[in-house]
């Protein structure tokens, strides 16, 4: 079969390829570029998924990342509903997975990352279910009209998003997982004890220290046993335990892969090969204000490595600075989140915990590594607390702002 030729493909179909399709064409108006995603929808935001999906306050056509005419009126073809099936770098080709061949001249992997399941008994009973994509939360959406009771296994952002949705929408919730605390990676003691009150005041039930070892019905699930032998019941599973990488293409181009399982890209997003780029979930690259290399699956990480991915496929030659960011909202209570916390050791509070405008401060071996705020945060606020990460102060400078009479960061520096 003849390849077909383009100057530009992008496999994956997030948000990633949309903002690194807008960047392709800040720089090149004509070049000819293909999308594939596996999904059926064009690309759309997935923080809705675990949060206004299931609420009832977004709507599907509300979470697309571009509106259709986007696509047509920037000559961006969009193939949907098939998925890259293999990759040859030294021909520049991809195959697909209904047979078709692209060749191309410059290369986006976007390919993301996909749910991770449970191999337990009973996993494949109807109403255990995982939340990843846009018609998993359609799906699950309907299935919350009957559910009384739900177990919700996973205690990081997606299991604690979404059993504050089901205890909002009535549901008898309860969360198990192996950590001490939810979200355990961000909360020192003090805000995994409000965290812990917020949940329970809503009527949901944590147990913490706790793995599932099976889930047991006839055709549908009915409850799930704990390792301490305990059954819980439920007519509702969500699994919130991670995600997989999809790197198959990744390793068959034989890519350079980063210790943690992503795909290493240097200070452009090129990979170990010069032609292929890489965005999202998927990229470890080299962060300029930690010195470290990071790889992030969040929101903006998607829409500003895009962007910068496709900015340099078109030949602009600039080097990712995004400083992490990404925010969440359990019940009424909402935070903002920038730098790195992967190896925070001490925090210092500013204001009152989950009061808005009250602070978070993380720090690494004395100097900040990151600041968590309390929602709504205003834009001059967030630019205020990006500049002082950057900064990158020691625990003296860290402690003056705290300790300053002004309410917010941007009012103490």
């Amino acid at each position: 079969m003849k390849p077909e030729a383009y100057r530009y493909v992008i496999v994956g179909a997030g948000l990633a390829a949309a903002s690194a399709a807008e960047g392709i064409r800040e720089k090149d108006a004509d070049g000819s570029m293909i999308i594939i995603g596996q999904e059926t929808r064009p690309p759309y935001h997935r923080p809705p998924v675990s949060k206004g999906i299931l609420l009832g306050s977004k709507k599907p056509e509300d979470t697309a990342c571009k509106a259709e005419e986007f696509y047509k009126d920037n000559k961006v073809v969009l193939e949907m509903g098939v998925s890259g099936k293999s990759l040859d770098p030294e021909q520049r080709e991809v195959t697909l997975s209904d047979g078709r061949i692209l060749s191309y001249e410059r290369l986006l992997l976007a390919t993301g990352s996909r749910a991770r399941r449970l191999g337990l008994p009973g996993a494949d009973l109807q109403g255990v279910h995982t939340l990843r994509t846009l018609d998993d939360a359609l799906t699950l959406l309907d299935a919350m009209k009957e559910a009384r009771a739900a177990v919700v296994i996973g205690g990081s952002y997606i299991g604690a998003e979404s059993a504050s949705a089901l205890a909002q929408k009535g549901i008898r919730t309860t969360m198990i997982f192996p950590e001490e605390r939810l979200i355990q990676a961000l909360t020192d003691r003090d805000l995994g004890r409000y965290l812990h009150g917020l949940f329970e005041e809503n009527q949901v039930s944590i147990l913490t220290g706790r793995t599932p070892t099976r889930f047991n019905g006839e055709g549908r699930v009915a409850s799930v046993t704990t390792d301490r032998n305990e059954d819980i019941p439920a007519d509702l599973v969500i699994q919130g335990v991670g995600a997989e990488l999809n790197t198959g293409l990744a390793l068959e181009a034989g890519l350079r892969i980063s210790e943690d399982g992503g795909v290493w890209a240097d200070a452009l997003l090129r990979s170990s090969r010069e032609d292929i780029f890489l965005a999202g979930d998927i990229a470890e690259y080299p962060d300029p204000t930690f010195d470290k290399r990071l790889r992030l699956e969040h929101w903006e990480t998607a829409l500003l490595q895009g962007k910068t991915a496709g900015r340099n496929m078109a030949g602009a030659g600039e080097p990712y600075e995004g400083l992490p960011h990404y925010f969440s909202t359990l019940f009424e209570c909402g935070f903002s989140v920038w730098g790195d916390f992967s190896t925070w050791d001490q925090t210092l509070l500013k204001g009152e915990m989950g009061r808005s405008g009250s602070s978070i401060f993380y720090m690494q071996a004395g100097r900040l590594g990151g600041i968590l705020e309390f929602e709504p945060v205003e834009k001059e606020e967030a630019e205020s607390i990006e500049a002082v990460i950057r900064k990158r102060p020691d625990l003296s400078e860290v402690k003056a702002i705290v300790q300053s009479r002004a309410e917010t960061v941007r009012d103490s520096i």
